[in-house]
């Protein structure tokens, strides 16, 4: 919910470059239709495009955040304090080396998504 008013406060101090885009097809509710038209209106310097690219990326932020630390056996680094840190053996790994096989995938061109992307070995 943090992420969400930091965009809010972000839309009321002044519009930004707007970003390239990828164009994906997205079918919403109705409701969510009129909530995004509602927010143009009162940030009328925003496209739909930069709203709806916002949103999205605020909320995957929050949900990345949020996909649970699994504690591995395995100490990687010690923290500040000399702590032993663990690896992640959660679902963030593999997470973070999915979304970066899926960015250089979509950078050389290939835009056709794979059913089951496997991380790089």
């Amino acid at each position: 919910m943090d992420k969400m008013k930091t965009l809010i406060r972000q839309w009321d101090l002044s519009p930004r470059e707007k970003p390239v885009f990828r164009e994906v097809p997205v079918q919403l509710v109705l409701r969510d239709v009129a909530r995004i038209r509602a927010l143009q209106a009162l940030y009328p310097g925003l496209s739909k495009e930069q709203i709806l690219t916002d949103i999205i990326t605020a909320a995957l932020d929050e949900i990345e955040e949020a996909i649970p630390y699994k504690r591995g056996d395995r100490v990687i680094a010690e923290d500040a304090e000399g702590d032993p840190v663990y690896e992640d053996v959660g679902k963030t790994q593999l997470y973070k080396e999915l979304t970066s096989k899926i960015i250089r995938q979509l950078e050389s061109g290939s835009d056709s998504p794979e059913k089951d992307p496997a991380p790089d070995d």
